[in-house]
């Protein structure tokens, strides 16, 4: 998976500059996740249902399908033996931890490995709203 946040593939996501496909496969784990509900333990990333109607046409959803594209020939790589779900997930936790050894190694050079970072509210979850955000 780190080759694959790492690798630009013009062909079906355009990257800027040094840019990975890190945020793009966060996003994608935490709007597959996002649709857990506690209250009846139904949702969330079980199924990888973001890959369907009508999850896969929601606002908040929008361009995710390049993100499941991107990840096609790693689930094509272990076929069965790994879930879409658990491929989402995974690419989620490894962006996540590619960006802190990135962080990690600015700050061995000494420079500032802090950024700032604006996530703005996306609907699509049907327990929370933006007033509801602190």
């Amino acid at each position: 998976l780190r080759g694959v946040i790492h690798t630009p593939r013009e062909d079906v996501l355009p990257l800027e500059g040094d840019a990975s496909y890190g945020p793009v496969f966060v996003r994608l784990a935490w709007q597959c996740a996002s649709t857990f509900r506690s209250t009846d333990y139904l949702g969330g990333c079980n199924g990888a249902r973001i890959r369907h109607s009508p999850q896969r046409e929601w606002p908040a959803n929008v361009a995710l399908d390049q993100a499941l594209q991107l990840l096609l020939p790693v689930k094509e790589q272990y076929g069965p033996g790994l879930s879409w779900a658990d491929l989402i997930v995974l690419s989620g936790t490894v962006a996540v931890e590619e960006a802190a050894i990135l962080a990690a190694k600015a700050q061995h050079r000494g420079e500032d490995a802090i950024v700032d970072i604006s996530i703005p509210f996306q609907g699509g979850r049907v327990d929370a709203d933006v007033e509801e955000i602190p």
